[in-house]
């Protein structure tokens, strides 16, 4: 009998001292947004606009910083320019690090990413040379290249709009937003190869459509698209298996990368 009441109250105190720092600890962390008692904010942290939506709901409520979670992560805030520079600056020895990825960096292999990488050496070396060619000093030498794409973009969308059939800039409103986004789309790669790479872009230029490839699928897997990311334990499942085209995906990208 008496080994069942030392498991009973080794139960109980297990219990009571979780509950004890778990209430300390929300003593010390910012307020937090309430969602679903299982998924909590699971859905709006998989919305695209989540940003804007954090804003304009939550700002006048819950103020500067504070945190939603998902079943797997807790996601703190900044909602504003003073809390940005006041964590991610000031403190930026302990908060430059990156939260784990595992669509991304586990399974599709962008592990060595500078946007993706955890904060060590190679990251900060990565940084310096970034920082080196992005200063304002080095930005001014590139002048000549964006008079060279504005120029071209400019050129670009009047194309694009009077090649759409039965131009009426009425009636054909939104497909000259479709036109400005793809014109502003195509300058913004060909800027960055020019600079970055020295590669002349042509047109359909298929290092620029890969590019593009891979700009959707880190999109898909930053707003949480995944759910291997909130669940790692699926990245063990075979790409065959029901369900896991997460799995199919990334090695198709993977080997995208290869090429």
């Amino acid at each position: 009998m008496i080994p069942y009441t030392l498991l009973a109250a080794a139960i109980a105190l297990t219990v009571m001292t979780a509950y004890i720092k778990s209430t300390r600890n929300k003593k010390l962390t910012p307020p937090t947004v309430p969602g679903h008692w299982l998924f909590k904010n699971q859905e709006l942290y998989r919305t695209a606009w989540r940003a804007q939506v954090l804003t304009e709901k939550y700002l006048t409520k819950y103020g500067d910083i504070f945190q939603i979670s998902t079943p797997s992560k807790t996601v703190v805030v900044l909602n504003s320019v003073g809390a940005v520079s006041e964590v991610l600056e000031k403190q930026a020895a302990i908060t430059s690090d990156r939260p784990r990825n595992v669509m991304l960096s586990e399974l599709c292999g962008f592990e060595s990413n500078v946007g993706i990488r955890n904060h060590d050496e190679v990251h900060k070396q990565y940084r310096r040379v970034m920082a080196s060619a992005l200063h304002p000093a080095a930005a001014r030498s590139y002048a000549a290249l964006h008079s060279s794409t504005a120029a071209f973009f400019l050129r670009n969308l009047v194309d694009r709009i009077n090649a759409s059939p039965n131009c009426d800039h009425v009636t054909l409103a939104p497909n000259h937003c479709m036109s400005l986004v793809a014109s502003i789309e195509d300058c913004a790669g060909r800027f960055i190869m020019r600079m970055t790479y020295g590669h002349i872009v042509v047109e359909n230029d298929p290092l620029v459509q890969s590019v593009k490839q891979q700009v959707e699928l880190v999109t898909a897997a930053l707003v949480g698209r995944y759910w291997v990311n909130y669940f790692p334990i699926l990245r063990y499942v075979p790409a065959w298996f029901p369900g896991a085209k997460f799995k199919r995906d990334a090695n198709q990208f993977r080997e995208k990368r290869r090429e």
